[in-house]
């Protein structure tokens, strides 16, 4: 792009928008669903965990809750749509090992639940997330909670590749990861690129 050129703002206010909005999935377990409970739960049984901050002991089974949805009930009576919600959520994860990214505000609910966005298999390249799949769907809502994630923000399908180099997280480390880095320095070059931009159009302006 030659430096003489306008740059419209706007343009450069949406690419830094989505620079910073887009958050990266990590893996803090793997785990075995043994059952689903309803549309937005279930029982699974971690096989390895990555995170050992969290508490967690592998060999054990877990209530998860999909963070920042909500399915319809399926007790005591059966909602609309909470027999589908259900079906389509074992379909996804009934017997099968799942990826957990644990929220790392609360970790769990107040009905001690692990509240987690959940990466199922898609094929072999890539894995689903299935709380945002479930909303695409129309099998659930977005219920936004004080959590990491903003679900709308986060992808829809994830390579495998990205998930299996995810670091497990050190709590006593501060050092600021890639992604975090490279999105600041976007994000500062834009602006950068923006201010420019601006005072060239002034000085042509003027003169």
């Amino acid at each position: 792009m030659p430096w003489g050129c306008a740059v419209d703002p706007w343009t450069l206010a949406g690419l830094l928008l989505a620079v910073l909005a887009s958050q990266a999935l990590e893996v803090d377990a793997y785990c075995f669903v043994e059952r689903v409970v309803d549309g937005d739960t279930f029982w699974c049984r971690v096989e390895k965990l990555l995170d050992t901050s969290l508490g967690l002991r592998e060999g054990e089974s877990y209530r998860v809750r999909l963070a920042d949805i909500n399915a319809p009930e399926l007790r005591p009576e059966p909602e609309p749509g909470a027999l589908e919600a259900t079906r389509a959520l074992s379909s996804l994860t009934l017997g099968e090992a799942v990826a957990l990214d644990i929220d790392d505000v609360g970790v769990t609910d107040r009905y001690g639940r692990l509240v987690a966005v959940v990466i199922a298999y898609h094929n072999e390249t890539h894995g689903v997330n299935v709380n945002k799949l479930l909303v695409a769907q129309g099998l659930a809502k977005v219920w936004e909670h004080d959590n990491e994630w903003i679900l709308e923000e986060t992808p829809l399908y994830i390579p495998w590749e990205e998930l299996e180099k995810s670091p497990a997280r050190e709590p006593a480390s501060s050092m600021p990861g890639i992604t975090q880095l490279l999105a600041a320095f976007v994000a500062a070059s834009l602006l950068a690129i923006a201010l420019i931009s601006m005072i060239l159009k002034r000085r042509r302006i003027a003169g």
